[in-house]
């Protein structure tokens, strides 16, 4: 997986960019597709729908990784996942401490990450490396350029499938390096 080597990891996030300007099977939105499409390029006009709608499904656990943070992202993460959040599925954050990650000032992004706190999920910070993806019910991925809790990039792009096994290699990426990992 691309996600293991920095430079291979920037290269992906090219090719998808490139996949789309060659018109690669990028998500279209079609409307006999309720849930979007599985193993999919999706772009930032197609993929808020989808992300959201699996969010709204999630049964066990939601993890989203995201270097920085947006106000309203993360209004619309608490109100969409308050419903699964009573039903018992675990949610988790994981970001860049605010000292480490400084174009954000700390202030803010202190705030939104106590509003997430309180809301009940779970925050890690990073000192280094911090992906840009979500795995649901550690099973359907998102993976890409895209920061989903902050604002995307007209060019950014996002795979979404369904495979236990991309799912437990990001999530032991992430979570395997303790020495990295801070809980809040």
């Amino acid at each position: 997986m691309d996600c293991h080597i920095p430079k291979f990891d920037k290269m992906y996030a090219s090719r998808l960019k490139a996949y789309k300007k060659i018109g690669y099977d990028l998500y279209s939105g079609r409307e006999d597709e309720a849930d979007g499409q599985l193993n999919a390029i999706y772009d930032i006009e197609t993929y808020a729908e989808t992300f959201w709608h699996d969010i709204e499904l999630a049964k066990y656990s939601v993890v989203i990784s995201s270097p920085r943070l947006n106000a309203d992202k993360v209004s619309r993460l608490i109100k969409t996942i308050g419903k699964c959040q009573e039903n018992g599925t675990k949610c988790t954050i994981v970001t860049w401490h605010p000292d480490v990650y400084g174009l954000e000032k700390s202030e803010a992004r202190m705030a939104l990450l106590e509003r997430l706190r309180k809301a009940g999920f779970e925050i890690y910070y990073l000192e280094e490396t911090c992906e840009h993806f979500a795995v649901i019910d550690q099973n359907v991925v998102w993976y890409g350029s895209m920061e989903l809790l902050a604002k995307p990039d007209v060019e950014d792009n996002l795979m979404r499938v369904r495979s236990g096994k991309i799912a437990a290699e990001l999530l032991e990426l992430t979570f395997g390096e303790a020495k990295n990992l801070q809980k809040w």
